[in-house]
């Protein structure tokens, strides 16, 4: 199986989801989190996943800082780009 041309098409191209949304997962000893557009997904170890839909763009980078633990501030226009592609 070829990985790099499927990777390349997950970055490059226009449809791709990686392009068009914003995704990210995190692992720390006693659960996974997963944050796939405006939900919010927090799986412990033995647990239940706990689901959440975030309600707004600062929710969302709220999230990114504190469950994730990324800096966002840096970012010029975020929360503008997070309402556009989850929230329009």
């Amino acid at each position: 199986m070829d990985y790099e041309m499927g990777s390349w098409y997950l970055v490059h191209h226009p449809g791709s989801g990686f392009r068009n949304g914003l995704v990210a997962a995190f692992s720390a000893g006693d659960q996974r989190a997963t944050l796939d557009g405006a939900r919010l997904t927090v799986r412990p170890v033995g647990g239940p996943a706990e689901r959440r839909d975030l309600e707004s763009p600062a929710a969302v980078r709220a999230a990114l800082e504190d469950v994730f633990g990324i800096d966002t501030s840096a970012v010029a226009g975020l929360e503008g780009r997070i309402a556009q592609a989850h929230f329009s």
